[in-house]
């Protein structure tokens, strides 16, 4: 088990949707090692049920958050959302709750093989916990498209209910670097000593 260390700050990695799974990984750096900590997953969801959901589990559970990595389909506005886009009303909810989010992100577009890659060269690094179970199993579940025409399998992930954890997974894998240098910075408190 790789429960949440108090004093590291929650790190998460995501996958939107909302016919499909909307995604989040969280995790901590702490050290060399990345401690995957907990994972949620659900859809037909609006984007203040997941800040609430981060909200709750900084209240009751203790997170202090870091860098929120969003996917790019996080910038676009969008017409139901007033013009916003998800990424301002994440901002916008964590703006009306003292700022207890974090910061919010979007992870610059990566070549979907480049991701894999990323995720492959990662999971050596992970430890997780059993709270993430559900999006291991999706994880062992992901696997190409196979072209029963030509025998062959192809380059691409088939998309469904395991792409979307594996889509979020690929946002912690381009993300844990920059994570760690986050972690590594002095707190406001030590800053203030």
């Amino acid at each position: 088990l790789v429960p949440h260390t108090e004093g590291h700050p929650v790190f998460t990695g995501w996958d939107l949707g909302f016919d499909d799974d909307t995604t989040c990984w969280f995790y901590q750096v702490i050290g060399d090692d990345l401690h995957v900590t907990d994972y949620e997953e659900d859809n037909f969801k609006d984007v203040e049920f997941y800040a609430t959901m981060l909200l709750n589990k900084h209240l009751r559970e203790g997170y202090e958050y870091g860098t929120h990595w969003l996917p790019h389909d996080a910038r676009p506005r969008t017409i139901a959302a007033g013009g916003k886009s998800i990424l301002q009303q994440f901002v916008d909810f964590n703006n009306d709750h003292d700022r207890k989010l974090g910061r919010f992100a979007i992870v610059p577009r990566l070549d979907v093989q480049e991701g894999i890659q990323a995720a492959r060269a990662t999971f050596p690094k992970c430890r997780f916990d059993a709270r993430c179970e559900i999006g291991i199993d999706h994880l062992k579940a992901y696997r190409r498209e196979y072209d029963e025409e030509n025998n062959v399998f192809s380059a691409n992930p088939k998309h469904d209910g395991a792409s979307h954890a594996a889509d979020g997974f690929r946002t912690v894998a381009v993300t844990w670097r920059r994570s760690k240098v986050e972690a590594k910075e002095p707190s406001f408190h030590e800053k203030m000593m």
